[in-house]
């Protein structure tokens, strides 16, 4: 059995910080960077991950455990997919990354997603 890849824990990550900030239990970014011993930039690359439409970020959380070399999906590339305001958008760049299976585009259901206020 292989390791979950990076950008699976990071994504996890990124879902529980936002629940922080939405629900009050910190303040801002800025706490939950210097509680988390990172910087307040690293801590908004890993909150923008939650501006990814909804299925792509359910497909980063379950994807294949890596047994050798590197992971299909990096984060930096997800990086760029982050910065694309439309769903579509970020679901035909994501399948340039990610397996036939793992992804799909579906343009039928796209809505600008909301960006976030602490940013």
């Amino acid at each position: 059995m292989g390791r979950v890849p990076r950008i699976a824990k990071l994504m996890a990550l990124a879902i529980r910080c936002d629940q922080m900030l939405r629900s009050g239990e910190v303040p801002d970014a800025s706490v939950l960077a210097e509680i988390s011993r990172i910087s307040q930039p690293r801590m908004t690359q890993i909150l923008n991950l939650t501006l990814l439409a909804p299925d792509i970020q359910e497909k980063l959380l379950f994807l294949d455990p890596v047994d050798a070399g590197k992971p299909e999906v990096s984060e930096k590339a997800m990086r760029r997919i982050c910065a694309e305001v439309s769903w579509v958008r970020q679901r035909e760049m994501a399948a340039g990354l990610m397996s036939p299976v793992q992804t799909a585009v579906r343009p039928a259901d796209d809505c600008t997603p909301p960006r976030h206020p602490y940013h």
